[in-house]
């Protein structure tokens, strides 16, 4: 059964989890429904707000709140991570729910080249946004080891469910020429923009 389960978990992206309790066949319906559901109540909370221009204005452009790439960088930065921000495109245009999920990745993979990379002399935070995705990618040129023998492999697991959550998909590894990745694609939906 947990082959199975895994299996039909691969065709449809759902957790195998949801498998086992047999509503795997509705996962993608409930994301796209988990999705209008936040632009519906981000369009509420507009309309709610209408006499409030300076709210207006903050919540339009607060990403819930989280803070720029730029601000994350200078905090590794002042941690001693080599780190660079890289930039194709812009998100201030997309949706706040997307906005934090890049944040949320962006920040649990400099967490993890603070921690692991060792003798890092660059990480790179590449963000690419096209009219059709948001492509994230977190590079470190560190001696890193490709199991994490001191931490529980929750952080990665986390970026994982971030990136299906909104329909992408997510790789995390070490590279071919030393270092580690984390290669995160997210497809831009009707709303995300």
């Amino acid at each position: 059964m947990e082959a199975a389960a895994a299996a039909q978990a691969a065709t449809t992206g759902a957790p195998p989890v949801l498998q086992v309790f047999g509503v795997a066949k509705h996962y993608g319906e409930a994301v796209a429904l988990s999705r209008h559901a936040l632009i519906e109540m981000q369009t509420i909370i507009g309309v709610l707000r209408t006499s409030d221009e300076k709210l207006d204005d903050a919540l339009d452009n607060s990403g819930y709140n989280v803070p720029s790439l730029e601000e994350l960088v200078e905090v590794f930065r002042t941690a001693y991570l080599p780190v660079v921000l890289v930039r194709d495109g812009t998100e201030t245009a997309l949706s706040p729910n997307l906005r934090t999920a890049i944040y949320r990745i962006a920040q649990e993979a400099l967490t993890n080249a603070l921690r692991y990379a060792n003798d890092a002399t660059r990480v790179e935070l590449r963000l690419a946004v096209t009219a059709d995705e948001v492509h994230l990618r977190v590079s470190d040129d560190g001696r890193s080891e490709s199991t994490f023998t001191h931490g529980s492999g929750q952080g990665i697991v986390g970026i994982g469910e971030w990136a299906r959550l909104l329909g992408g998909s997510a790789e995390a590894g070490p590279r071919a020429q030393g270092g580690w990745l984390v290669d995160v694609r997210i497809p831009l939906q009707r709303g995300d923009t």
